[in-house]
């Protein structure tokens, strides 16, 4: 449901910092390392997150940090630490987005990027799933990089594309009734991006809807395979 960082991000972020060329490059493993996090708790594969977090705890000690950076990059190798050693799925998606905090208190304490993410895809058909399921990736994406930015602009457009009215429950499973557990966390997903939209500025993001929006997103995805 959620797609990598995009390339442009990257190129922001990566700019922003003033690094040497070998940290740039890690910078860019890092936003990929992240991308393959959330793709992994989405999925419900806690398995799968291991890994990469197991690289964003351990490759940050192997570089050499500006001084500036390193009371968050100690931050952050904790997150991805606890990330990598829970069996417990809300607990490894908290820390995921204690993660994804540090990095905007780097960015913000650094002078961090401006990102720009467009305008969300508009499907031909309103009630084409495979359309609205690509709507809510682009907006979870939105809001992820409003989140790490902090872009309160970024988090908002993205909320907006999440708060608009879900699909009808015929819709989602078509030729069977939903399960009342898929009507009631689809339903939530909108619910959250509404509420995801009072935010007064960047510093007042709140990343704990980011995390609730992670695991409804998995829930629903399961219950859905399940239906």
């Amino acid at each position: 449901m959620l797609r990598e960082v995009s390339i442009p991000l990257f190129a922001v972020l990566i700019a922003a910092c003033p690094a040497k060329p070998s940290t740039k490059a890690h910078m860019q493993d890092h936003f990929s390392k992240a991308a393959e996090i959330k793709a992994a708790l989405i999925a419900g594969n806690l398995e799968q997150a291991r890994e990469p977090a197991r690289w964003m705890a351990e490759h940050q000690a192997d570089v050499e940090h500006p001084d500036a950076w390193k009371p968050y990059v100690q931050s952050m190798r904790e997150a991805a630490q606890r990330i990598g050693g829970t069996e417990d799925l809300a607990a490894a998606t908290q820390a995921f987005v204690d993660l994804a905090e540090v990095c905007a208190q780097c960015h913000t304490a650094l002078g961090g990027p401006k990102i720009d993410v467009g305008e969300p895809p508009r499907p031909a058909d309103p009630s084409d799933v495979a359309a609205h399921m690509a709507r809510h990736q682009w907006a979870l994406d939105a809001m992820w990089q409003g989140l790490i930015g902090p872009s309160k602009d970024a988090w908002i457009i993205g909320a907006e594309a999440l708060a608009e009215a879900p699909l009808a429950p015929e819709v989602l499973t078509p030729g069977q009734s939903p399960a009342p557990e898929v009507e009631q966390l689809a339903a939530r997903v909108h619910t959250l991006g509404n509420e995801a939209r009072d935010v007064t500025d960047a510093t007042g993001i709140p990343g704990q809807i980011y995390g609730e929006l992670l695991t409804t997103c998995e829930s629903c995805h399961a219950a859905l395979r399940r239906q």
